[in-house]
């Protein structure tokens, strides 16, 4: 009876040896998720700042690239107004010209008749 009751005993502080042990066990394996965890939304916030940072230089570029089209349209566009208002300047003078040589002409005709 004494050898079941040492037997019980060690039993029971093996059972209580176990408990302890698989209790600091989780306690770590939970310290451990937990650290594992804090890692991975420290590195997430980090991708998303250098996300956003990449966005807005990517953002900034386009920005100016369209800036410079604008710029290089509105200088086209203001040569191109140029070159019309140079062909209608001598198509008017053309015809200005034409009209005096026609009137020029009508007036000797009735100046000799």
């Amino acid at each position: 009876a004494a050898r079941v009751s040492e037997l019980d005993a060690a039993l029971k502080e093996l059972r209580q040896a176990s408990e302890a042990l698989a209790s600091k066990h989780e306690a770590q394996l939970a310290a451990e998720r937990e650290a594992r965890e804090a890692a991975l939304t420290e590195s997430i916030q980090a991708l998303r700042t250098e996300l956003s940072a990449t966005t807005l230089s990517a953002l900034d570029e386009l920005s100016a690239q369209v800036d410079g089209k604008v710029a290089a349209s509105q200088d086209a566009s203001a040569g191109l107004e140029q070159r019309v208002a140079g062909i209608v300047s001598k198509a008017l003078g053309d015809a200005a010209a034409e009209a005096e040589a026609t009137t020029r002409s009508q007036a000797l005709k009735l100046q000799q008749a």
